[in-house]
């Protein structure tokens, strides 16, 4: 088991739970909700992914991912990637 690993994924479901169920979108960092074609679509879309993300994440520490930069690197990565196609395709 990899701490790190769970406490990030933790980090991350409580933070889709967040801003997917109980609507706080100042929670997403570079992108404006309110500025968003359908402010609805896009903070569900983007909690949706924190959620999948963050239970992939606690998965792999679970499984005991040795270094976790293995598993981080691409998750960040897939989050950055994430929130530019919200601020291209889902904005005014």
């Amino acid at each position: 088991m990899t701490i790190e690993l769970l406490v990030f994924g933790v980090v991350m479901i409580v933070c889709g739970y967040l801003i997917g169920v109980k609507k706080l979108w100042q929670l997403l960092a570079g992108v404006q909700v309110k500025r968003a074609k359908n402010p609805e679509k896009t903070a569900n879309f983007l909690a949706t992914l924190m959620l999948i993300v963050g239970a992939f994440v606690v998965t792999m520490g679970v499984v005991g991912i040795t270094p976790a930069e293995m598993v981080l690197t691409p998750v960040v990565f897939v989050l950055l990637l994430a929130v530019l196609y919200v601020n291209v395709k889902m904005m005014r």
